[in-house]
């Protein structure tokens, strides 16, 4: 892609992260209109520390057509001696949704095992506090029959 987000090639996995059926619907299109609104101001950042340092990522969301904005990874290394003479950059888009999805189950079935502990505990407490109710009326009971025989 040239430095200003124009697509100049693209494989048919990032056709399918796109959201596309074919290079003519992706092909001169630029990038940036398909990340979202706020995170579009990110890359002309990104681009330009791509080209100084040679390589950069950012992590941003891509909105594809009737889905939602999925998180991806961009990473990028500057193409600065192509054979083409274009200033461009070799992309990598990860997409990050499957991964997403694995964190945020991981944080749930942690909330859900700290939910849990937290309910054994109490019911704990309360089998504790039943038995211990128990033994005092027990001890209560002994010693009313102790008093009614004498």
């Amino acid at each position: 892609m040239r430095l200003d987000g124009v697509l100049l090639a693209c494989s048919d996995a990032a056709l399918s992260l796109f959201g596309v059926g074919s290079l003519g619907a992706i092909l001169n299109s630029n990038l940036t209109d398909r990340l979202t609104a706020p995170e579009r101001s990110k890359w002309q950042e990104f681009s330009a520390r791509v080209w100084a340092n040679g390589a950069a990522s950012l992590a941003c969301h891509l909105v594809a057509p009737d889905d939602d904005a999925r998180p991806v990874l961009l990473q990028a290394i500057a193409l600065n001696d192509h054979p083409d003479g274009i200033d461009s950059l070799l992309l990598n888009l990860r997409d990050q949704s499957h991964t997403h999805r694995l964190e945020h189950s991981i944080q749930s079935a942690e909330i859900n095992r700290v939910d849990q502990e937290e309910r054994q505990r109490a019911a704990r407490d309360q089998i504790e506090e039943a038995s211990a109710e128990c033994q005092r009326l027990a001890a209560l009971a002994e010693k009313n029959q102790a008093e009614c025989q004498r």
